[in-house]
């Protein structure tokens, strides 16, 4: 395939849906980053929600190949989450529907650095087939994905990478913003323990238990969303367990804005998936009590840290303080090859373009 033939490139993603959500808009546009950065004068389009028929039948006519983002979007239906069949259809029109119907057009699609598994559903596996048998890249980041697009009957040759937003280090996505500023004028000598607001009442309940012990001690607290706050009430409720004069909370904006405080921070604590791999690219002390468990836990045995992931529905907040207590001094140090696996991603998707 020469070069010169992709001029205009249609973007499938999680975005489509969580449109604000931290990971999912960073894996995005490190992917535009990087197409941009083969082909200048790329022409990039996106499939959104609330596209009207003649805007969805145009991009899937007016372009030149089609790229599945980066995420785990087609897999990963959690029981308590998504395991439903109100989330499946929801899969099927805003994810796989795009994929089925460009199938049929015989221009190039991509599969890069998907997340599929560890559930299977029915109603999605004959879609999975026919998009990853027909698209002329297939890259996942993990071998659980792998196993399960080899189950559902994908012949086509599959390529185990490792997350893309592992490459992130290698962007200019970093850089000082107010909140950063304000974290490293007030930190003084203390540590910096990072909390992820997550609205549900277990993980509140929890993890504010859990942090007690750590409250009367020379920490400071920064407290904010991975996605545009809805629930600003809930948040602010959260934010007063925390010692006020050591605390700091603040609005979600972007994820330069997110990646800018987090490289401040010493301590990580979350129950989501992304903000826990880009801090430990940062190399940070992370603790995952993971609301979505069975896909943190892949993350984290890979990269040679499973006792750093722990099952949020299991876990007691004792158990949690214990955890903290006996690891917070170790950062993590992400093992070369994983960073080297997930910019295969790229370097297999330049050679696609080539």
């Amino acid at each position: 395939m020469k070069e010169n033939r992709i001029r205009k490139i249609v973007l499938c993603g999680a975005t489509s849906v969580e449109e604000t959500n931290f990971g999912d808009v960073l894996l995005e546009e490190l992917l535009v980053e990087k197409i941009k950065s083969i082909i200048p004068d790329v022409s990039i389009s996106r499939f959104k929600r609330h596209d009207t028929l003649r805007n969805y039948i145009w991009r899937l006519v007016r372009t030149d190949a089609f790229i599945y983002v980066p995420g785990g979007y087609l897999g990963y239906i959690e029981k308590w989450y998504s395991g439903s069949f109100a989330k499946s259809l929801q899969r099927l029109i805003y994810y796989y529907l795009p994929g089925l119907l460009y199938s049929f057009t015989g221009k190039p699609m991509v599969l890069l650095g998907q997340g599929i598994g560890p559930y299977e559903y029915r109603v999605l596996s004959g879609a999975l087939k026919r998009i990853a048998n027909y698209s002329a890249l297939v890259t996942v980041r993990d071998t659980e994905s792998y196993e399960l697009l080899r189950k559902v009957g994908c012949s086509n040759k599959i390529s185990i990478t490792a997350d893309c937003s592992q490459v992130l280090l290698k962007y200019n996505l970093i850089w000082e913003c107010a909140e950063s500023k304000k974290i490293k004028s007030k930190k003084g000598q203390s540590k910096v323990m990072f909390v992820l607001f997550f609205n549900t009442q277990q993980w509140k309940n929890k993890v504010i238990e859990a942090l007690k012990p750590f409250m009367g001690n020379d920490y400071l607290f920064v407290i904010t969303t991975d996605g545009i706050n809805t629930d600003r009430k809930d948040f602010l409720e959260f934010t007063r367990s925390f010692p006020e004069d050591k605390t700091f909370a603040f609005d979600y904006k972007s994820p330069e804005q997110l990646l800018s405080v987090l490289n401040e921070t010493d301590i990580v604590i979350t129950p989501k998936l992304h903000t826990g791999i880009v801090s430990c690219v940062l190399g940070k002390s992370v603790f995952a009590f993971a609301a979505q468990y069975d896909k943190t836990k892949i993350y984290y045995n890979r990269i040679g840290y499973p006792e750093r992931a722990c099952n949020l529905d299991k876990v007691s907040a004792s158990e949690m303080t214990r955890l903290i207590e006996k690891y917070e001094n170790e950062k993590i140090k992400l093992p070369e090859e994983i960073i080297e696996a997930a910019e295969q991603n790229y370097t297999m998707l330049e050679q696609f373009f080539k």
